[in-house]
């Protein structure tokens, strides 16, 4: 006896229709289209993150004003710190002014120039040294830039609270109180 065999013709190639092969370069495009899209996006995303200024860049000390304060003062030293800051070289500019304040450990505006060079390169724990003291002083003007400068450290190490404390005690008839009042209300919306 014969057996007969019979094919299985239920299967899903053989009922599904043929594509042409325009339909299948098509889809190609469109999958390759989207997956490209996906990936800009990704690196666009990433780039505009890390650009985002942080909120210490949006109030920081302005590089030009440093230069152009120390440049001012009377001293040979902060002449050549001006030089170095408008060259980027913050790490001279805190040597030289250093053996200043040195020299001159009760002179407060010394100090307060020094705070700011140690801010603007990261040497956030020597700035605090620095600025405690100044802030303990009788002088309102000397309290107020003193307590600006902290909140400005703390909020360059992103310590939101510190800095939030810091600016909240600068005094309000002092120049610095409505940057410090801006600030906090910038940080209370983080």
């Amino acid at each position: 006896m014969d057996a007969l065999v019979l094919s299985d013709f239920s299967t899903a190639e053989t009922l599904k229709p043929r594509e042409s092969s325009l339909i299948r370069y098509v889809k190609k495009i469109i999958a390759g289209s989207l997956a490209k899209i996906f990936l800009v996006s990704i690196v666009g995303l990433v780039a505009w993150v890390s650009w985002k200024p942080t909120l210490y860049d949006q109030f920081k000390l302005d590089k030009r004003f440093m230069v152009q304060q120390l440049a001012s003062l009377p001293y040979q030293e902060f002449k050549q710190a001006a030089e170095f800051i408008k060259n980027g070289d913050y790490y001279q500019a805190r040597q030289v002014t250093s053996k200043l304040v040195l020299k001159n450990l009760d002179n407060v505006e010394i100090a307060k120039q020094y705070a700011s060079i140690l801010i603007a390169s990261d040497c956030f724990e020597t700035s605090k040294q620095v600025l405690y003291p100044i802030f303990e002083s009788k002088n309102l003007n000397d309290k107020a830039v003193a307590a600006y400068l902290l909140g400005l450290t703390f909020l360059k190490e992103e310590d939101f609270s510190g800095a939030k404390h810091w600016l909240s005690r600068v005094p309000k008839k002092s120049a610095e109180y409505y940057q410090a009042q801006e600030i906090i209300s910038r940080i209370e919306t983080i």
